[in-house]
């Protein structure tokens, strides 16, 4: 995660104004800079907690900000010893500051203060409308990478192998608890049959255990919390008529590796999905997924972008013009083809509609996090006097 600190460093030394021709005036000259915006208040997730923390701390100090984070009160530790390290590493006293706690207190506190001029926000959807709305009230700076809903599009081209893989990967990394993760995986009818029962055979096969352990390749979710609400959306699919082809439930001891304590879930892979199923246009955050066959490109778009959120979507074909062709076409701020979860500091990071808005990274975050000044000053020697004699004529 340093890349995003030098990323960030980098560009604010390299960072320029602008002199734009102002409609070609010959006799003014506009002057564009950017300013830091004040002080900013980062409220960020207890999923990937220090990897987001970086990713919004880097750029806020970079242009020049000073920030109050809220940490997650699942995971605080690890964005206390950033604000350590940054601090150590010679960041002017008050730069940085963490103020630890619940949302409804803390983060509600961070979004109503009167010296707050930016609330930076990565959660759920429907507390980051909570949140919109108090910053929008108060005429604050927001920016929200809020849930997500991934299609991935398997197209019948593919070595189904890989693409299973792949899919695993973007499905059950980190038990599914990343707003990016794959949920819906829609796969042309071709390969449907093989692609599912590889599929079905690779959840059944992950190991389950303690995240510290090096042979765990899939963990517990975060809290009986998280745990009991994926429950509960799992029997509201089952009640509509989901079927769980892989996994489904809780794992039984000796699948999680004897340990006889965790809120683990068993991969599942749902089939007999519709499209207006909870289970389908519900962002569930576990490990989790929906299978569903398409015929064609415009079948699979269609069903990729029947879904409120618009965050992270994939993509996996042979054909690089279909590749092209179908991001084109997907509702998402982030696309892969044949991968995913692939981040980096240059490349914007962002949904639309109900994933948020705003961007991180990149030069869009630059942006975020900085408002323009422009500054006109007449160069004509020529003196003015915009009521001058005609209106001295007329009414004098």
């Amino acid at each position: 995660m340093p890349e995003w600190l030098e990323y960030h460093a980098s560009l604010a030394e390299s960072m320029e104004g602008t002199v734009p021709p102002f409609a070609d005036a010959i006799d003014h000259l506009a002057i564009v800079r950017r300013r830091p915006l004040g002080v900013c208040g980062l409220i960020t997730p207890w999923n990937h907690p220090l990897l987001i923390a970086t990713k919004k701390v880097s750029v806020a100090l970079a242009t020049g900000n000073t920030i109050v984070v809220k940490p997650p009160e699942l995971a605080p530790g690890s964005v206390i010893e950033l604000a350590r390290c940054l601090t150590e590493a010679g960041a002017p006293p008050g730069a940085i500051n963490v103020c630890t706690g619940i949302g409804p207190v803390a983060g509600r506190a961070l979004v109503e203060h009167d010296d707050v001029a930016k609330i930076d926000f990565t959660g759920g959807t429907a507390a980051g409308r909570i949140i919109g709305a108090a910053a929008g009230a108060r005429v604050k700076h927001y920016c929200a990478e809020l849930g997500g809903n991934a299609p991935v599009l398997v197209f019948g081209d593919v070595d189904v192998e890989e693409a299973v893989n792949g899919v695993a990967f973007a499905a059950f990394v980190a038990s599914g608890q990343t707003c990016v993760s794959a949920k819906r995986i829609l796969v042309q009818q071709t390969i449907f049959d093989a692609f599912r029962e590889k599929l079905v055979a690779k959840a059944n096969g992950l190991r389950l255990g303690a995240p510290l352990e090096m042979e765990t390749q899939m963990g517990p979710l975060a809290s009986g919390a998280a745990l009991a609400k994926v429950e509960e959306q799992l029997a509201a699919g089952y009640a509509e008529g989901a079927v769980a082809l892989a996994g489904g439930g809780r794992p039984t001891a000796a699948r999680r590796g004897g340990l006889t304590a965790g809120y683990f879930l068993e991969p599942t892979v749902l089939g007999g999905v519709r499209p207006s199923m909870s289970c389908v246009q519900e962002e569930i955050f576990g490990p989790v997924i929906s299978l569903q066959p398409f015929t064609d490109e415009a079948h699979a778009l269609a069903l990729a972008n029947d879904n409120q959120y618009a965050l992270g979507a994939g993509v996996w074909t042979a054909d690089l013009k279909r590749a092209h062709r179908v991001m084109e076409g997907l509702h998402a701020g982030v696309i892969w083809a044949n991968a995913h979860h692939r981040n980096a500091p240059d490349a914007p990071w962002g949904g639309y509609g109900a994933s948020g808005i705003g961007r991180e990274n990149g030069l869009d975050a630059h942006r975020e996090y900085t408002a323009s000044a422009t500054m006109i000053v007449r160069t004509s020697e020529t003196k003015e006097d915009w009521f001058a004699s005609a209106a001295g004529a007329r009414y004098g």
